[in-house]
């Protein structure tokens, strides 16, 4: 696939995702912090999204021998701390 090719299915993907994710994302966040999650449901949902797509790219463009399974395990290892993990303050 070139890349205009590729483009157009990343916005499609992306934008379909927009729409699918951000319930389960919220309620992912009200079960991980008992309802007082710090961090908005939509700055969560793009950065699922974003890693998603990185990840994706990496693992085509790369040649990554890795199963899909593997590649989704990478993904999650990314993204389940930054999402479940509780805001920390810089010390300072």
């Amino acid at each position: 696939m070139g890349k205009k090719g590729r483009s157009i299915v990343h916005q499609h993907l992306r934008r379909v995702l927009s729409e699918q994710i951000p319930d389960q994302v919220r309620q992912a966040l009200e079960r991980t912090d008992r309802g007082r999650s710090t961090l908005p449901t939509d700055l969560a949902t793009q950065y699922i999204i974003t890693t998603f797509m990185l990840v994706l790219n990496w693992w085509v463009e790369s040649g990554s021998t890795l199963s899909a399974r593997e590649v989704d395990d990478v993904f999650l290892a990314l993204v389940v701390p930054a999402v479940t993990s509780p805001p920390g303050r810089a010390e300072g």
